[in-house]
């Protein structure tokens, strides 16, 4: 499992962790993290993905607020974080995986926060 920077931040699209699966371990993060389940070689992968919103929790405090801006990108993506259905430069640095369709309505990175020299696809 591939981790990358937080939703909205310059660096959301840049490599910050690979997690290594072992049998009987679970993984947890915030959903804020941008994160791609990685192709597996054998067995069968099983997810249960649980929403935890507590509106009351972040209100307490300004810092646990979520930021509503989407900074601009601090340049071209990692590769590992890169994903078709939802980034606009894929095709740029990947190509399409074999059997899949592509996305017709990819939006990332948002047109206000696009990196220097973003590709005219």
């Amino acid at each position: 499992m591939s981790f990358c920077g937080n939703m909205g931040q310059p660096d959301h699209r840049k490599l910050t962790h690979v997690y290594s699966h072992e049998l009987g371990r679970a993984v947890m993060h915030l959903g804020s993290r941008r994160h791609g389940a990685d192709d597996i070689e054998t067995g069968t992968r099983v997810n249960l993905i649980v929403w935890s919103h507590n509106s009351e929790w972040r209100a307490e405090n300004p810092n646990r607020r979520k930021d509503p801006t989407y900074h601009p990108e601090d340049g071209p993506p990692d590769v590992q974080c890169l994903s078709y259905t939802h980034d606009r430069d894929f095709s740029a640095y990947k190509t399409l995986p074999e059997g899949k369709v592509w996305n017709k309505r990819p939006w990332c990175p948002p047109r206000s926060a696009e990196y220097e020299n973003f590709p005219k696809l």
